[in-house]
């Protein structure tokens, strides 16, 4: 079971952005850059890349965005464990805003953590052109593809 957070993009002081992050009872994945200091929760406009920030909690994310996320997913076929271990290797990363950003890092572990064995074919044949769809494109992944993303593996449930 995970619980996936999103931020919509909304402009602030801090520029205009949005957020995604991902909770299992085994880890809390939120993803940003450092800041030039090596600070947590750098500026937004890094388009090199620059090195990683783990946040830590789903309320840390609240208060430093300064309003909750507009939508939370809870998704039964994720692997906790699955994320956890990956998680582990990934979080030290380089944050890079076109190619490692937090979409990015949430849509790969839900990826690589869901449980498809407990999917029935039928549904998995039903979603297969959507997640293909959403596999195969080049986009950069946003919060607003996450939670389209998020959409269809809820319709495998």
């Amino acid at each position: 079971m995970a619980h996936v957070y999103i931020w919509m993009p909304r402009s602030t002081k801090r520029g205009r952005f949005g957020h995604s992050a991902i909770e299992t009872s085994r880890a809390y994945v939120s993803f940003w850059p450092k800041d030039s200091e090596g600070g947590p929760r750098g500026k937004l406009i890094y388009i090199a890349n620059r090195p990683g920030y783990a946040g830590d909690s789903l309320h840390g994310d609240i208060e430093y965005l300064k309003y909750r996320p507009d939508h939370t997913i809870h998704l039964k076929y994720i692997s906790g464990k699955k994320i956890r271990k990956r998680w582990k290797r990934i979080r030290s990363g380089d944050f890079n805003l076109a190619f490692n950003n937090c979409s990015t890092v949430v849509s790969m572990l839900l990826s690589h953590a869901l449980q498809t064995d407990k999917i029935s074919f039928w549904k998995k044949f039903a979603a297969s052109p959507r997640m293909r769809f959403y596999n195969e494109t080049d986009l950069v992944d946003t919060p607003r593809r996450v939670l389209e993303y998020c959409r269809i593996l809820k319709s495998l449930e």
